[in-house]
C-alpha cells in the first residue's frame, strides 16, 4: 500500500476533501447561474413530455431535466442544484473506486490518496461546462450511472445478482450520453492488465461478456431509432473518415485538457509547449526509477480512451465552449497525475506537498475564474429575459445586437426564441424581429428598452 499517514492524517484529508466540495459549491452556486442558450430549447421540451434528444439517444438526461422542470419549472437554481449535486456524487463515488481498482491491479491505495484523486477531479477547471451549465449536465450524469455501475460490476465478480443493478446502470448511463461508450474497453484495459493468475480474471470474465453484450446490442436500437449507428453530430468525422479533422480534433482535446481558453493562439502554443515539458519530466522521472506499475498504466490507458467518443467534436481553445467533452477524460488524467506524484515523492513528504500544491492551486485559481465567466453570462441572459419578460407581448420586439456569445460562452447563439415562447407565452414570435446579433468580448453588457414606439418595442444589448 502506497503510505501517506505520514503526510496526511487521514482526518486531515477528509478535511481537505470537504472544503474542496464547499468550494465547488461556492463556484456552481445555484443562485448565481441562469439558463443559457439551448437549455432553452431542450428544457421547455422536456417539462412539455417531449423525452429524446434529437440527436441521439439521450432520453434519461430528457427526463432528469423533466423531474427538475416538475419543481422549479423557470427558477433556475433548482436545475443548477442538481448539476451540483452530481458532480460531489461522482466525487464521492470515485473513492471506493478508485481503491478497488488500485487494489485489484495489485498496487491498493490509502484512502487519502483516493480522497486526493477525487479531490483534483472536483477542482479540474477545464470540464467547467458539466458543472456550470444546466444542459451540459449530459457528462456529469452519465458519468454518476458509470460509476455506480462500476462499483456493481465488482460485486458481482462473487455475488451474480448483482450484475442485473450492474446492467441496469450501465443502461442507465448509455441513454444519458455517448461518453459511457468508451466503459467496457476501460473494462478490456483492466482485465488485460490483470496480474497473472488474479482470481479476479476468472471473477470478472461473466460481468464483463454481459456488459459487451449489453453495448452491442444497442447499437442495433440506435439505428433503428435515430438511422445511425455512430450519428454525424457525434462522429460525422469517423464515418466519413476526415483524418485531418479527426487529428484537429483530438489535438484541441489533448491540449485543452492542460490549459485554460486562451484567445491568443501563439500565446497557448507556447504555453502548451511548456506544459508538455513538464508532464516530460514527469514522465522521464517515473521511467527512470521503474515507478510506472499496472495502475498508473490503466490511469494512462483510461484517460487516453476516453477521448474517442470525443475526437470528431474537439473543444475550443479560445472559450469555454464543449469543455463537457473533458469530463470523463479528466477523471483519469487527475487519477494519473496524483498517482504519479505519490510513487515519485511518497518518502518525500516535502516534495509531494509541493507538487499536490502546485496541481489544486492551479486548477482552483482557473476553477474560480471560470465560474465568474459562467456567472456574469448567466447575468446578462437573467437581465435580457426579465427585461423582456415586462413588456407588452401583444406589441411587435425588435432586438438589437443579440448577444450571440459572450467571454467564449454561446448566450443566446441559438434558443433565444425558444426563450421567448417560455418566458413570453402571449407572444407571438412572428412579431419578433432579431435585427442584429451580436459577438461581445469582455465588455460588460447592458441592456437598454425603448416602448415610447406605439407599435414596437426596442431592445438594445450594447457593450461597455
Amino acid at each position: 500500500m502506497i503510505p501517506t499517514s505520514k503526510q496526511l492524517p487521514l482526518k486531515y484529508a477528509w478535511l481537505f476533501f470537504i472544503l474542496l466540495i464547499g468550494l465547488i459549491a461556492w463556484c456552481a452556486n445555484p443562485w448565481q447561474l441562469y439558463f443559457l442558450n439551448d437549455d432553452f430549447i431542450h428544457i421547455p421540451k422536456a417539462y412539455d413530455g417531449t423525452i429524446g434528444h434529437n440527436n441521439g439517444l439521450r432520453h434519461i438526461c430528457d427526463l432528469s431535466l423533466y423531474i427538475d422542470s416538475l419543481m422549479s419549472k423557470q427558477n433556475a437554481f433548482g436545475y443548477h442544484l442538481t448539476n451540483l449535486l452530481l458532480h460531489t456524487a461522482n466525487m464521492l463515488l470515485m473513492v471506493p473506486l478508485a481503491k478497488k481498482l488500485a487494489a485489484t491491479l495489485g498496487y491498493p491505495i490509502s484512502t487519502q490518496v483516493a480522497l486526493l484523486i477525487a479531490g483534483l477531479f472536483g477542482v479540474y477547471a477545464f470540464h467547467s461546462e458539466a458543472v456550470f451549465w444546466i444542459l451540459c449536465r449530459t457528462a456529469s450524469l452519465s458519468l454518476f450511472f458509470n460509476l455506480l455501475c462500476w462499483l456493481c460490476f465488482f460485486r458481482a465478480m462473487t455475488a451474480r445478482l448483482w450484475i442485473l443493478p450492474m446492467v441496469l446502470f450501465f443502461l442507465l448511463g448509455i441513454f444519458t450520453y455517448e461518453s459511457l461508450w468508451v466503459y467496457p474497453f476501460w473494462l478490456l484495459a483492466w482485465f488485460f492488465l490483470l496480474p497473472k493468475g488474479s482470481v479476479d480474471k476468472a471473477l470478472s470474465k461473466w460481468p464483463i461478456a454481459v456488459t459487451w453484450i449489453v453495448f452491442i446490442a444497442y447499437f442495433p436500437v440506435r439505428l433503428k431509432i435515430t438511422g445511425a449507428l455512430l450519428g454525424t453530430y457525434e462522429a460525422g468525422d469517423v464515418e466519413h473518415f476526415n483524418p485531418l479533422a479527426l487529428v484537429e480534433k483530438t489535438s484541441k482535446l489533448f491540449m485543452r485538457s492542460f490549459l485554460p481558453p486562451i484567445e491568443n493562439i501563439k500565446l497557448f502554443a507556447v504555453l502548451f509547449g511548456a506544459a508538455m515539458l513538464g508532464v516530460l519530466w514527469l514522465a522521464l522521472l517515473l521511467l527512470k526509477r521503474k515507478l510506472v506499475d499496472k495502475l498508473l498504466l490503466f490511469f494512462i490507458l483510461a484517460w487516453l480512451i476516453s477521448y474517442y467518443p470525443y475526437v470528431s467534436m474537439g473543444v475550443s481553445v479560445t472559450g469555454y465552449e464543449s469543455e463537457r467533452y473533458l469530463y470523463y477524460p479528466s477523471l483519469f488524467l487527475c487519477a494519473g497525475l496524483v498517482y504519479a506524484g505519490v510513487l515519485l515523492w511518497q518518502k518525500n513528504g516535502r516534495a509531494l506537498m509541493v507538487y499536490l500544491s502546485a496541481l489544486f492551486l492551479f486548477h482552483i485559481f482557473f476553477l474560480v475564474k471560470a465560474a465568474e465567466v459562467f456567472k456574469e453570462i448567466s447575468g446578462y441572459s437573467r437581465e435580457a429575459i426579465a427585461a423582456i419578460s415586462k413588456l407588452q407581448p401583444s406589441k411587435k420586439l425588435v432586438i438589437k445586437n443579440l448577444p450571440v456569445y459572450s467571454n467564449g460562452l454561446p448566450v443566446f447563439n441559438y434558443g433565444f426564441m425558444n426563450a421567448m415562447e417560455w418566458f413570453s407565452p402571449g407572444r407571438d414570435t412572428l412579431q419578433v424581429e432579431v435585427e442584429s446579433r451580436q459577438k461581445f468580448d469582455k465588455e460588460v453588457i447592458s441592456v437598454s428598452v425603448n416602448s415610447s414606439n406605439s407599435v414596437a418595442d426596442t431592445v438594445v444589448f450594447t457593450g461597455k
